[in-house]
Order: structure tokens, then sequence, then C-alpha cells
């Protein structure tokens, strides 16, 4: 029965009044309408009292479920940050909490993990990570709804976290020594530039504007490629090393040539 009468019958005394107490329980979502009929007695028009109420149950919207990070430098000075929305959608008060299926990891945090929500509100979620080690971590975490007398519960709703932090893992040859060169003979180094972190690396070198004349770096930029080629799925695999060709001259010791040039006599370090 979606309404019950606290009692069927009722003396009243004269010049008196009572109260009757109807009590709503809907089984089902919706508008759901009935109604009193009060008999008299030695009346014979009855009384008609219309009732309804509104059934509901608690449920929650997320404006996302998945919240991926994605690549991230190690140690950045602030936590990188991203946001989700809860709405109710119900057209009743709601409490919501955030539970966790294990415990999540560390380096993530979420704010706030409980709530209120009136009907149709809205309330915004906060998550960050930072981590100050090589780590790639996937965690899962629920979202549950309930009246504000926690008799009915919503079904959970899943939240993934993904995020992978990385270093910049960069050897180059720190010093160039040419010796001694003859004026108006150019002479050329090759230094090594290596990338030994899992993703490609662009560079960029910076000549100081007094040396330009004197010195020409080939290439000037590039991309580094890292251990693991970007196509070869979520797990990766080994770049190969390039091949050489038969007949071509052995390579140079390095990947980045740098050339000196000069018609008059000088001795310069920098």
């Amino acid at each position: 029965q979606n309404f019950v009468l606290e009692r069927e019958s009722i003396t009243i005394k004269k010049n008196s009044m009572e109260k009757l107490t109807i009590k709503a329980n809907p089984k089902s979502e919706g508008v759901i309408e009935n109604a009193v009929l009060c008999l008299i007695e030695n009346n014979p028009i009855p009384y008609r009292f219309g009732v309804n109420v509104i059934g509901s149950l608690p449920h929650i919207e997320l404006s996302e479920t998945e919240i991926d990070f994605g690549k991230l430098l190690l140690n950045e000075k602030n936590p990188a940050k991203k946001a989700f929305k809860i709405k109710n959608t119900s057209t009743i008060p709601i409490d919501w909490k955030l539970v966790e299926q294990e415990p999540l990891a560390q380096n993530f945090k979420v704010y706030p993990n409980s709530g209120s929500l009136k009907p149709n509100a809205s309330q915004q979620v906060s998550v960050s990570f930072s981590s100050g080690e090589p780590i790639e971590l996937e965690n899962v975490f629920k979202i549950i709804s309930c009246d504000k007398l926690s008799i009915v519960k919503s079904e959970p709703i899943e939240v993934t976290l993904r995020a992978e932090a990385y270093d910049l893992k960069i050897n180059i040859d720190q010093e160039v020594d040419f010796g001694q060169v003859k004026v108006v003979e150019p002479a050329s180094k090759f230094i090594k530039l290596e990338n030994e972190g899992k993703y490609n690396v662009a560079y960029k070198f910076n000549i100081p504007k007094p040396l330009q004349k004197f010195f020409e770096i080939t290439p000037l930029e590039g991309e580094l490629e890292g251990s693991f080629v970007a196509d070869a799925g979520k797990k990766g695999k080994k770049a190969p090393p390039p091949k050489k060709k038969k007949g071509e001259p052995e390579a140079p010791e390095g990947n980045i040539e740098i050339k000196f040039n000069t018609n008059k006599v000088i001795f310069f370090k920098n």
C-alpha cells in the first residue's frame, strides 16, 4: 500500500477536533494519487480528501567517470589537478560519499570525499596527483548516495583514476676540446646526446651571440627517441637500434656535430 491510515474510525465529541495521520510509503517512482473517503454516521454524503505523493529514489550523475592525468614529469612544483561534478538528479535531498574498494595510492588526493545535495544541486570534487618517483597508477573508487535517513542507497558509480610520472634522463658530453686549429681551416667534433628516458624528448641548442660566428651545431634542434616507441601499445616495447647499411662508413661516436672556424688567431674557453 502506498498510503496507510493511522486509524480507520474516529469518534469526535461535540465541539471538539481529532487528528487523522496518513503515512505515505510509495512503492514506485513518480506521482502517486489516491483519496480518503470519510463516512459520517447518519450523513449520506461522504467527504473525499485527495492525497498524493511523489515517489523518489536517490540518483546521482557524474560529469566524469575516468580521470586521466596522462604523463607528467617528476617533482613538479604544483600537483596536477582535475575535477568532476556530482549532481543530484532525484527529487529528494541526498547524502553522498566516496567508497574505496582498495586504499587509494597516496599520490592521489580526492576532496571532498562526502557531502549533501539538495534536489538538482551539484558539487565539484577535486582530484590531484603528484609523485617524486617514476610510477604508473590506476585506482578505482565508488560514489554512492542515499536518502537523508539512509534507508535507500543508490547503485554505486565507479570512478577510475590514471596517472604516470616519468623522469627526464638526458646524457650529454660536458666538454669539447678542439685543441689547436689552423686559421681558416674548419674543424669538427662530435658529442653524444642520449635519451635514457622512456619517452621522446625534444632538444634545442642555444649558442651565445658572441660565439655564433665561430661555431655551428648540427642539428641545432631535434627529438631523441625514448626507450619505448609511442605506438607500441600500453605495455610498450623497446625501440630497435638503427641498422648499418652495407658499405656505409662508420658513424661518428657522437650524434651532434660542432664545427669551429675562424679567420684570426684566438684562444678562448666558454
